[in-house]
């Protein structure tokens, strides 16, 4: 492998014995005016073989100005192979090299139309070749050997279903290997095909960062056959015993009510019901260990963070380390890297954005994936954000500090031995940690309740048999609408209900006039919800003659009008007004 170079390349992966290369934007349009070119090398002594998945390039000039062209060889010295263009070009056999290099070049002139390409390439012992594009209709035989190259985790492609129960026909044969851990993304591997009757429901999984979302029905379905490796290793059944598995920490604290909670390790399981495991403090020294007793081969891993609602707690990063005998660890790195392997948050190598959009159901629309940036992990990505235009209600969720329990989160901030956790980090990771604790703590000892705002509340006049008018009222409507119901029984029925409501509005009101010296409060909120514009003070003209908007300058306007009155009044009073008024305050006034 070496890399590839050009304004014109799309998702590549270069392994050292197979790797997959496509052209930009593939499988919509390639623009116009670019180019592309890939230089492949595997282990001296072997030689590359070529397969298109897919060929779509514009031959209006005849493959003048837009073409696929293969070499022998890198450089100066390379000799071609051959040159390719055309529309839905199906292209018999394997392209294949006399040499251990080959470069493919890619260039893409003026254009209408044309998907460009999608290729795979592998050493020439690798006789059973497959693109990421073939998936298991493509095949008759109902057991089958396939190599798949490396890099099939294309955002273009779709898998549905799981293992051990199957995937559907339907689904790319190599994507959904990677997905089941038979084969690596970035080296590609031999698959065992077994083809079996279909089933109505396929469910999906998150593993070995490849999504499988859900099918429905298929004629036919596929698995993998696999010499030792098959099905899940008993986390989840229970096959694992609670004694095999231990942590580092767990953390625990009491309620109010004097119960124990205990985040234990032996409930890190998936689809266990109640609290997970939870380390006592949030660092990169906490660990979980599985003792699966002998030896056993692991093809991928699926974590999931708390499922309880009121505790959002979840792994943002884990590595993973193996043992023979628990004492001399080994973390695992993937075959040709020299780091270790770190699962964090999903936003480089396979995954499609960069930014990961969290919203409500349908915000997001019309999704459509391009091709990669050159020779980079990022994709292109376009999509529509619908904004709903109605008035949205806020199902925000505050702090009760009323039913807090301070002793509570006295103590579990007090367990943490912070001179030791806190030694030689720096001010901003410190903070962090604490940060991390203190928000824990909170979360335990601090219950949340819905925050409503005025438009979730029942208005006052609206009773309950009222209420039941009116949602009949709608369901006659509804009925209305779809021919159920005359016009004339909804006319009556709406009728029935806006008489309803006029009586029992006009008698609320009434009540409240009639006690209105004895319940000012409840007067005087019912008509301030009946207002739609709050008041407030018009802009006013200062002494400069200018118009002034902002609060401050309004009150000094205001001010200093109100000082102005004041001494006009005493000024145009009589002295002998103003004696008595003085003296009724009990102010001598002094003599004149």
């Amino acid at each position: 492998m070496l890399g590839c170079g050009g304004d014109g390349c799309g998702h590549t992966v270069l392994g050292p014995e197979s790797g997959t290369l496509a052209s930009i934007n593939y499988p919509q349009t390639s623009p116009n005016s670019t180019v592309c070119e890939w230089e492949i090398r595997v282990k001296p002594g072997q030689r590359v073989q070529l397969k298109f998945g897919d060929f779509d390039i514009d031959d209006s000039d005849s493959c003048h100005s837009s073409y696929l062209r293969v070499h022998n060889g890198i450089g100066p010295t390379r000799t071609e192979i051959g040159k390719y263009c055309g529309f839905g070009f199906q292209m018999d056999g394997l392209i294949t090299s006399k040499r251990n290099e080959v470069t493919v070049q890619f260039m893409s002139g003026t254009h209408t139309s044309g998907r460009g390409f999608l290729a795979a390439y592998s050493t020439t012992d690798k006789s059973d070749l497959i693109t990421c594009l073939d998936n298991a209709s493509h095949f008759s035989e109902p057991e089958f050997n396939k190599y798949c190259p490396a890099g099939c985790v294309i955002p273009f492609a779709d898998i549905s279903g799981t293992i051990p129960h199957g995937y559907r026909d339907s689904s790319s044969l190599c994507m959904a290997g990677v997905h089941a851990g038979v084969v690596s993304n970035t080296l590609g591997g031999q698959i065992n095909v077994v083809i079996s009757k279909g089933i109505p429901y396929y469910e999906g999984s998150l593993a070995n960062n490849v999504t499988s979302k859900v099918g429905p029905l298929s004629p036919s379905l596929f698995t993998f056959k696999t010499s030792g490796c098959y099905g899940t290793l008993g986390m989840e059944s229970g096959v694992i015993s609670d004694s095999q598995i231990t942590a580092s920490s767990v953390l625990e604290w009491s309620d109010q009510t004097g119960q124990v909670n205990i985040w234990k390790p032996e409930n890190a399981r998936l689809k266990r019901v109640g609290p997970p495991w939870a380390a006592f403090i949030s660092d990169e020294h906490q660990w979980l260990q599985i003792d699966l007793n002998k030896e056993k081969r692991v093809t991928g891993i699926i974590t999931t963070g708390s499922t309880l609602a009121e505790y959002y707690y979840y792994i943002s990063a884990y590595r993973i380390l193996y043992s023979d005998d628990a004492q001399k660890w080994t973390v695992y790195r993937e075959p040709g890297m020299d780091k270790d392997k770190v699962t964090d948050t999903p936003t480089r190598g396979d995954a499609i954005l960069d930014l990961m959009v969290t919203s409500a159901s349908e915000l997001i629309n019309d999704v459509k994936i391009g091709g990669s940036l050159g020779c980079s992990d990022h994709a292109l990505v376009e999509f529509t954000v619908l904004r709903d235009m109605g008035q949205a209600r806020s199902r925000v969720r505050t702090l009760n500090f009323r039913k807090a329990n301070f002793q509570l989160f006295k103590e579990l901030v007090s367990r943490t031995p912070w001179e030791m956790v806190l030694r030689d980090r720096g001010g901003e990771q410190s903070w962090q940690v604490f940060k991390d604790a203190f928000h824990k703590a909170q979360e335990l000892s601090v219950p949340r309740c819905r925050k409503s705002g005025k438009e979730g509340k029942r208005p006052a006049w609206l009773s309950r048999d009222l209420l039941v008018k009116v949602k009949s009222k709608r369901e006659l409507r509804r009925q209305w609408k779809q021919g159920q119901v005359t016009w004339e029984e909804y006319r009556d029925a709406a009728h029935l209900c806006r008489v309803g409501v006029r009586m029992v509005k006009a008698q609320l009101e009434l009540n409240l006039a009639r006690d209105a010296k004895n319940n000012k409060k409840g007067f005087y909120r019912y008509i301030n919800q009946k207002r739609k514009v709050k008041e407030s003070v018009p802009p006013l003209m200062n002494k400069n003659g200018d118009l002034v908007s902002t609060d401050e300058e309004k009150a000094e306007v205001l001010n200093n009008f109100l000082l102005r009155s004041s001494l006009a009044t005493a000024l145009l009073t009589p002295p002998e007004s103003m004696d008595n008024m003085l003296q009724t305050r009990g102010v001598k006034p002094l003599p004149l």
